[in-house]
């Protein structure tokens, strides 16, 4: 890719990123842009049970995204000429879907980049060249562990070894390969791992293009560790940060294409509606800005927590709202956009500048 062209996706990209600033500093309730971050779950069906996630029965009727459905998605994204970043990931573990590279390569045809959130358990030498060769662009590996037994407390099953070895042989092919994917290794932190979180740190910086982590979730009360994760008297939950800013640029799609506002909401409280309009035809934009994603919008920016509350959001007591580390609230959105839009587009932009070489 020759840098004019580079510049030219990066320009089109911060224009409309600058454009939803505005309409979140605004409080429009109508948003311009489809967001540049959109969840697709491949599956709920996962085969580990960490502690931080949320019992089977609260994930609902188990299934797979239809290759069908996915191929109505990416090819309304490329018909409309909408480029988000689709992260692969819900309430399961997308490589218990069997054709997720059949699904990354679907999405890279269409010019759209896909990631894969994985707890790197089924990621085998042939699934990852498999990935590779499909276009994957990054892949965020969750260990939560530098120990087997602490490994094992947190994912519910001894394959602390097996992972990390996963990782080990995706680092080795994706480097033979020209490194065309962003690699990353990730913790959600709890009182099961935190001691291990600075070992977590140097083990992996300098072998991945990033380590991070951040505190557990709730899941809006369904975390199997919720009351843990219930905010503290020292968390301040009438703070002002404006709301949330999550209605302005992001959804997730669940596996049947359902439309859900917030992906910390594994039962899906809220559903916007289905993908589909009544004429069966697919249309994200008119979903994007339906009648409840206004009055969300309006919540949030008037910080009416008994609507959110009456539609079974907790959004007051949020800790993705109320971290700046998350972005999740309108005013660390707002104060942090430069920082955030590095983090969201850097990838892309090292993914783009290689492949100009």
């Amino acid at each position: 890719m020759n840098n004019d062209r580079l510049e030219r996706m990066l320009e089109k990209h911060l224009g409309e990123e600058l454009v939803r600033l505005e309409e979140i500093k605004s409080g429009s309730e109508v948003v311009t842009s489809l967001p540049n971050h959109i969840y697709v779950e491949p599956t709920n069906i996962c085969n580990l049970r960490c502690a931080t996630c949320t019992p089977v029965a609260v994930k609902g009727k188990p299934g797979k995204l239809s290759l069908e459905v996915w191929r109505d998605i990416v090819e309304y994204l490329a018909e409309i000429q909408a480029k988000p970043t689709i992260t692969l990931i819900g309430r399961g573990e997308p490589l218990a879907h069997p054709r997720l590279p059949e699904i990354v390569r679907m999405a890279a045809e269409k010019g759209l980049s896909c990631y894969v959130i994985t707890n790197g358990t089924l990621l085998t030498t042939e699934k990852a060249q498999q990935l590779i060769d499909a276009g994957l662009k990054r892949i965020q590996v969750s260990l939560h562990a530098t120990t087997p037994q602490t490994y094992e407390k947190m994912a519910g099953k001894p394959l602390f070894h097996k992972v990390v070895g996963n990782i080990q042989n995706f680092l080795a092919l994706n480097d033979d390969a020209g490194h065309p994917c962003h690699v990353s290794v990730f913790s959600v932190i709890s009182s099961i791992n935190s001691h291990e979180m600075e070992e977590f740190r140097k083990t992996w910086e300098g072998k991945v293009d990033r380590v991070h982590s951040h505190g557990a979730f709730s899941l809006l009360g369904d975390s199997m560790m919720a009351n843990e994760l219930t905010p503290k008297e020292s968390c301040p939950m009438t703070e002002n940060v404006g709301g949330c800013s999550v209605p302005w640029r992001f959804f997730t799609i669940r596996w049947d294409g359902a439309i859900v506002p917030c992906a910390l909401d594994h039962a899906s409280r809220i559903v916007i509606e289905n993908i589909y309009n009544t004429n069966g035809k697919i249309d994200l934009k008119g979903a994007w800005n339906s009648d409840i994603y206004r009055k969300l919008r309006k919540a949030e920016l008037e910080e009416d927590y008994e609507y959110l509350h009456e539609k079974g959001y907790d959004c007051r007591n949020c800790e993705a709202r109320l971290s700046a580390k998350s972005f999740n609230s309108r005013k660390y959105y707002l104060d942090g956009f430069a920082r955030y839009f590095a983090l969201q587009f850097s990838p892309m932009v090292c993914e783009l500048t290689a492949n100009s070489r």
